[in-house]
């Protein structure tokens, strides 16, 4: 049948069969099956099973069509139009005008208002008060377009295609595996059951893909995305944009605009794209990436990858084991709990293995600031009177907020492994037992608490290990190193071009600790007129082993042990000949009870306070007892190539002359026999020296011992 209803508000029912209903002038009812419509506009539709194709056309009024069962054909035409398709697959337009169509059976009431969805804190609400869905076996695959207007679309059962056109329309796909569209305008979008597919198109849209794998494409225009559960696939867009991932393993891309991004449950993988974005990885083992700009990161619980890339980003590990990387720009990366991986990249980064103990804001300088007022030469530079004076300084880097001292962090937050990369990093292993590398240019590394492997990188590094037993090295460059608290083991390494090692120290601390000193070859002839490195033991019995070079060695409080010539070579090995073979050591024992070996070389030897046993071994060395009743050694050895011209002197001073009271202590000068039969004459040369003639069977050696006036 045909039926065109004229003017007025016509009713039209067009039964059994194929029928075209056609609407005109006025608010019209056209019911494409069976069923009555009363004399107030209420419809009771009859069930027909099967239904046939209908075609139902409104026209300029708010018109009211009904398709029931069979693949139906609705257009609204123009007005504010309610269109309910019924069973099958129907082909449903709404037409210019704030339409209200259902692809499949279901109820709407005569309110006219629809509440649209609104995203908050991850939670997503559909349409209330309007429309009744009836779910059915039968439901068809409708295709819904909304045209013109604001628009309500629900595609019910089936696997619906809803098509938003223009206008700030609400598209709610129902059961079934669905295609929703917002085309222009502020759509809100709803997929509900099913996988399905969501396009919000121009404009800021509103998008909840519901349970199912989804798929939502933002497009343009600062949009809000809930995934919902299920592994969805989210397409941020270029605005700026809130995504939620829900509860399952997620995909999702922020690309353009300033995005939040909330991944949520599951193991999701997240490209933040370009923009300062923030991301919250939250539960599950994560990985994301940050892209271009300024971003924020939170990697959650589980065992997360992060990666910065461009820009300056802040990235908090949290819980889990994670994998931080800043990529280029001057990053703030935390590991915070769990054993942590953490590369800072390219660029000035600051880095925590555990908790982040100091604002960000004391590793830069404002606008008008001057470096003094964030930074501080390293602790007890130049503390030593006798210290390296025309060395250059080291760098200033310290931060005057960590007050010189090593930041312990807290016990718990993991075994991490920290790499600072290319920039002058800040790295802090916090608590537990971490491993630590500044990586290029001029870092500041502190190891934190536990037992740590801490290295500097190349460049002139400040390097400390931390409480507890510590493994230290300097690696390139010239490096202040210190153990600081614990037994420690430090090595300054190679130092600046050309070999220079000039400006190095090591710091010891509190506890037994051993100290090496560097060389850049095993060969003395091309080493001993070098300067070397600088050793200070600081409190604890400490042991101080020197190079090839002239090193400067300091023992500090304790009962020492100082060797000037103890190693040979980069490779810290024993040196066989260390007696014969080396530079001019500077050896000051300072208080406690010390043993002081010069080695080769005209070495200089200071007893400090305290009784001390000091030999210089080969070479014309010169050696200052200081207080204490001390025990110095004359060189009688048939091996050394200089014998003679030594200076003794057990009341001169402790590091300088003059600086401690004479404590006129008889201190005792140990002539060493042999396993031959001996020979000792003591006696005055006519110069007023003292001659020891020593004969051990084998050789005779003279030895005029030169007062210090002589030498002077």
């Amino acid at each position: 049948d045909i039926l065109r209803a004229g003017s007025g508000d016509d009713h039209l029912v067009g039964g059994i069969g194929v029928d075209t209903l056609e609407a005109d002038i006025g608010n019209d009812i056209l019911v494409g099956d069976e069923g009555t419509i009363s004399a107030g506009g209420v419809v009771t539709l009859d069930p027909i099973p099967g239904g046939a194709n209908d075609t139902l056309i409104g026209d300029s009024g708010d018109d009211r069509l009904f398709g029931q069962a069979g693949a139906d054909l609705l257009q609204g035409g123009g007005g504010n139009d309610q269109i309910i398709g019924g069973l099958g697959a129907d082909l449903v337009e709404g037409g210019t005008g704030d339409d209200i169509m259902v692809g499949d059976d279901g109820t709407i009431s005569p309110s006219g208002v629809v509440g649209l969805l609104g995203i908050a804190e991850g939670s997503a609400g559909g349409a209330t008060g309007l429309v009744s869905l009836l779910s059915s076996a039968q439901d068809g695959n409708d295709t819904m377009r909304g045209e013109e207007g604001n628009d309500r679309l629900f595609g019910g059962g089936g696997n619906d295609t809803l098509l938003g056109a223009e206008g700030d329309d609400y598209l709610e796909g129902g059961d079934g595996d669905d295609r929703l569209e917002g085309a222009e305008g502020m759509d809100t979008l709803l997929g509900q059951e099913g996988d399905d597919k969501l396009l919000g198109g121009a404009d800021a849209d509103v998008m909840d893909g519901g349970a199912g794998v989804d798929r939502l494409e933002g497009g343009p225009g600062a949009n809000q995305l809930l995934g919902g559960p299920g592994a969805d696939t989210i397409i941020g867009g270029v605005d700026a944009e809130i995504i939620f991932g829900g509860a399952n393993n997620d995909l999702i891309f922020g690309y353009g605009g300033n995005d939040v991004i909330e991944a949520e449950g599951g193991n999701d993988n997240v490209f933040a794209g370009e923009g300062n974005d923030v991301v919250d990885a939250g539960e599950g083992a994560d990985n994301v990436s940050l892209g271009e700009g300024n971003d924020v990161a939170f990697a959650g619980e589980g065992d997360d990858r992060v990666k910065g890339e461009g820009g300056d980003d802040r990235i908090y590990g949290q819980g889990g084991d994670d994998n931080l990387s800043g990529g280029a720009g001057n990053d703030l990366l935390v590991g915070a709990g769990g054993h942590d991986v953490i590369t800072g990249d390219a660029g000035d980064d600051v880095m925590w293995g555990g908790a982040e103990d100091l604002a960000i804001d004391h590793f830069r300088l404002d606008p008008g600031e001057i470096v003094t007022e964030e930074f501080d030469l390293p602790p007890l530079y130049l503390a030593e009177a006798a210290q390296q004076d025309t060395a250059p300084a080291p760098p200033r880097i310290m931060p005057v907020a960590v007050k010189s001292l090593s930041l312990d962090g807290r016990e718990g937050d993991g075994e991490d492994t920290l790499s600072g990369g290319p920039g002058n990093d800040y790295l802090f292993g916090g608590g537990d037992r971490d491993d630590l590398d500044g990586g290029p240019d001029i870092d500041y590394v502190d190891g934190g608490s536990a037992g740590d492997e801490v290295r500097g990188g190349s460049g002139d590094d400040v390097v400390r290990g931390g409480v507890n037993d510590d493994v230290v090295h300097g690696d390139g460059g010239i490096d202040q190193v210190y153990g600081d608290h614990g037994r420690d083991y430090l090595y300054g390494d190679a130092g600046g071009p050309g070999g220079v090692q000039e400006g190095q120290r090591l710091w010891g601390g509190e506890g037994i600790d051993f100290l090496f000193a560097y060389a850049a070859s095993l060969i003395p002839a091309a080493e001993r007129d070098q300067i070397g490195d600088e050793l200070h033991g600081g409190g604890g019995g400490d042991f101080l082993h020197g190079n090839l070079r002239m090193d400067l060695a300091f023992g500090d409080s304790g009962k020492d042990f100082l060797h000037g010539d103890s190693l040979a070579g980069p490779g810290y090995a024993t040196n066989p000949f260390g007696f014969l073979n080396g530079g001019a050591d500077q050896l000051f024992g300072g208080p406690g009870e010390d043993k002081l070996l010069g080695g080769g070389g005209p070495d200089q030897l200071w007893g400090g306070a305290d009784s001390d046993r000091l030999e210089g071994h080969d070479g014309s060395d010169t050696l200052y007892g200081g207080g204490g009743i001390d025990i110095l050694v004359l060189d009688v050895s048939a091996d050394y190539s200089v014998l003679g011209g030594e200076v003794f002197d057990g009341h001169f001073g402790n590091q300088e002359e003059g600086d401690a009271q004479d404590d006129n202590a008889t201190d005792i000068l140990l002539i060493e026999g042999t396993n031959h039969p001996d020979t000792i004459r003591l006696s005055q040369t006519p110069a007023g020296l003292l001659k020891v003639e020593y004969d051990d069977g084998v050789v005779t050696d003279l030895h005029p011992i030169l007062p210090r006036e002589i030498l002077a």
